[in-house]
């Protein structure tokens, strides 16, 4: 009887570290070193989980740089569309004062017409 408690304890304490080691592995906390007791089935599934683990890692990794890329990109559409605006408004104004310009000038022409006569 004491044998078998004892025996039970040891694979709670054993299944307890294995889980906590696993929760830990999905969080990135580290990498886990496989129990060489442990049955063939479970580091075969610990090793699937991990690999598994590793595919999504570089599949958010991806994803993020994928994002980062698209966030430069429409950042630099938006500075382009910024320059293009302030360009824009600074040949109208360069309109406005042509054509101010250009109508003093023929106010002034006719003016001098109006002086000489």
């Amino acid at each position: 009887m004491h044998r078998l408690s004892r025996s039970l304890q040891e694979k709670t304490a054993k299944y307890k570290k294995q889980l906590s080691d696993c929760c830990d592995l999905s969080k990135g906390k580290h990498v886990v070193l496989l129990d060489p007791s442990m049955p063939a089935w479970s580091k075969q599934a610990y090793r699937f989980y991990s690999n598994q683990s590793a595919a999504e890692k570089m599949r958010m990794e991806d994803e993020i740089k994928r994002y980062h890329d698209s966030c430069t990109e429409a950042a630099a559409r938006s500075r382009a569309a910024e320059l293009s605006i302030l360009e824009n408004m600074r040949r109208q104004s360069l309109y406005c004062l042509q054509k101010s310009l250009s109508d003093s000038r023929e106010i002034l022409l006719k003016l001098d017409e109006v002086a000489l006569r």
